[in-house]
């Protein structure tokens, strides 16, 4: 399986968050790209989505994002099955913090909507294990407070 992780931004949180998605992506693909987590799926999709600090707008650019489908790669045209999640930022959350600080709001974000699940899981898709493999791979970058 694939995971790709991107982001949908306004102003300069794309910039900022564009290191966090690139660096969870190639972290997430190289510790768990081989998994077996089923069949039904080809790529496990994370969005961030960091447009507006007004919650309910940044739910609307979310909707696009909480599905499962496919779709068809315009390189090798293959068709790709997937299943695609939204973590809500607010802006003002994520130009406020540090890098390292960012990336670890990130991490805690995408486990906390991992555990809510999809609307919809694909046939064969083993989404209890994928997620917790998924939070258990990204606990690294997680700073703990005690």
């Amino acid at each position: 399986m694939r995971f790709r992780v991107t982001c949908v931004t306004s102003g300069e949180t794309g910039t900022l968050l564009s290191e966090a998605t690139v660096r969870v992506q190639n972290w997430l693909n190289a510790s768990l790209g081989d998994g077996n987590f089923g069949e039904g799926v080809d790529q496990f999709t994370i969005v961030a989505i960091s447009v507006d600090d007004d919650t309910e707008s940044n739910i609307r650019w979310s909707n696009a994002h909480n599905k499962a489908g496919k779709y068809k790669n315009s390189f090798t045209g293959e068709s790709v099955r997937f299943i695609s999640f939204a973590v809500l930022l607010p802006p003002s959350l994520v130009t406020s913090k540090a890098p390292t600080a960012l990336l670890s709001y990130f991490c805690s974000a995408i486990m906390e909507r991992l555990k809510s699940g999809p609307k919809r899981v694909p046939k064969g898709f083993g989404y209890a294990r994928c997620a917790a493999a998924v939070s258990k791979a990204l606990e690294v970058y997680v700073e703990r407070v005690d």
